[in-house]
């Protein structure tokens, strides 16, 4: 109902740039969290892929992914 008297410009202004990634075991157990609590590294994370010693993630507001070395975090 938000989206239909507002633009979704308009709503994601109201919204916090947090982002959070959770890792989990196969079984569901929590491994360990990640957080930007002000977006300074990319906001708004909708997928994350782990590989070869970086962490991809992606997000459905920019037309780009993020490359991030675990080794810096």
């Amino acid at each position: 109902m938000i989206f239909k008297m507002f633009s979704q410009e308009t709503v994601m202004k109201f919204v916090p740039r947090y982002s959070l990634v959770l890792e989990v075991s196969d079984s569901g157990a929590f491994r360990r969290s990640l957080h930007d609590p002000d977006g300074q590294v990319v906001t708004y994370v909708s997928e994350a892929h782990e590989h070869d010693g970086y962490l991809y993630l992606g997000s459905f507001r920019s037309p780009f992914i993020c490359r991030l070395s675990l080794q810096s975090i």
